[in-house]
């Protein structure tokens, strides 16, 4: 978790208040879901100081149709299209409910944003902080012929309840230790 701002405070000026650096919480992740080698089949992710909230990334086959999901759990609600960087919850239309596919292949083709990408999401009654709203970033590879593997790449949320642009508070990676 850190608490740094790759865009500066300055830059985190929203309508329904204001973001902080120091009230962003962030956590880098590694969760892998996806049909390749060294991709799971599902993976959980309960974000820090949210009680009970949580929401889970599933692989799903039917037939010859392979899916990633994003499945919403307990009190966690996700924009249905993929935000910019720098957007925020007000200002990016639709709710997903239930789950929202992430990335698909099948027979006829494939969709899904092959790269980086950000979906942002509410936390609804958090039991520290009431109303939680953030990001999370994934990367995902999908083609007619592999995939889709996704990756959650990290997740961000101001404990304040400020609605945060994507990709704010991000520590940049980096790069191995030799």
């Amino acid at each position: 978790m850190a608490s740094l701002s790759a865009l500066g405070a300055g830059a985190l000026g929203v309508a329904a208040g204001t973001a902080h650096a120091a009230n962003i919480d962030f956590t880098p992740l590694n969760d892998k879901v996806g049909f390749s080698n060294g991709y799971g089949a599902l993976a959980t992710i309960h974000p820090q100081s949210a009680g009970s909230a949580y929401f889970s990334l599933a692989r799903i086959t039917s037939g010859s149709v392979r899916d990633v999901v994003l499945r919403l759990g307990n009190s966690v609600l996700f924009k249905g299209s993929d935000a910019a960087l720098g957007q925020t919850w007000s200002n990016l239309p639709g709710f997903a409910g239930g789950f929202l596919v992430l990335g698909q292949r099948a027979s006829s083709g494939h969709s899904g944003t092959n790269g980086d990408f950000y979906k942002l999401f509410e936390i609804t009654g958090s039991t520290l902080y009431g109303e939680l709203y953030g990001w999370a970033s994934f990367y995902q590879s999908v083609s007619d012929t592999s995939g889709p593997d996704v990756t959650l790449t990290g997740m961000a949320y101001d404990t304040t309840g400020a609605m945060i642009p994507a990709g704010a508070g991000a520590v940049p990676s980096l790069p191995p230790w030799t």
